[in-house]
């Protein structure tokens, strides 16, 4: 990842979602996604503060937050 990465969820097609984030003092970051089914995925720690991952059979629109370091950090991604 680069700074040039857009951040937030992204659309990747055929039901997949991408979520990189930066955030360089978290120590884990995890995404909670609501619908269609709930889901939590780890996010894999890049360089310089950035995570990322991606799920399957995300709905186009999901209802989502961010968890770091274990905890919810309120508000939709």
């Amino acid at each position: 990842m680069s700074i040039n990465t857009p951040l937030g969820a992204t659309c990747l097609g055929e039901g997949r979602a991408g979520f990189p984030v930066r955030t360089p003092l978290a120590e884990s970051v995890a995404i909670h996604i609501g619908k269609p089914e709930e889901q939590q995925v780890l996010l894999g720690q890049g360089k310089r503060g950035y995570y990322c991952g991606d799920t399957a059979g995300t709905a186009p629109d999901p209802l989502s937050y961010y968890i770091l370091n274990g905890h919810s950090e309120g508000g939709q991604v």
